[in-house]
């Protein structure tokens, strides 16, 4: 599996736009992605990050060479974060959520 995070900070003001563009979105998954989160900061309020679970690497490149923008940058463009800063991890295994 791989996880893809997507990390901004969203001003105050615009929290409740992220969090809305975010919730329609989800509700019918790009192909490859296994689970998706949106997290906000406890003690930074105003840093949030996508979480994205995919199926493989090759789910993400799939995606990537697709030529459309990933939502979740979509997302996070429409919430007016400004910078962001994304990152890929790769985990031969994972645990959790009933996966053996």
């Amino acid at each position: 599996m791989v996880m893809t995070v997507l990390e901004a900070r969203v001003a105050p003001q615009n929290q409740q736009k992220l969090v809305d563009s975010y919730t329609s979105n989800i509700k019918k998954l790009d192909p490859g992605i296994v689970q998706t989160f949106l997290a906000a900061g406890t003690d930074d309020r105003t840093l949030w990050r996508i979480l994205t679970v995919w199926e493989d690497r090759k789910a993400l490149e799939s995606m990537r060479n697709s030529g459309t923008p990933p939502r979740g940058v979509h997302q996070l463009i429409t919430a007016r974060c400004g910078r962001f800063c994304a990152l890929h991890v790769s985990f031969p295994t994972v645990h959790g959520n009933g996966t053996p």
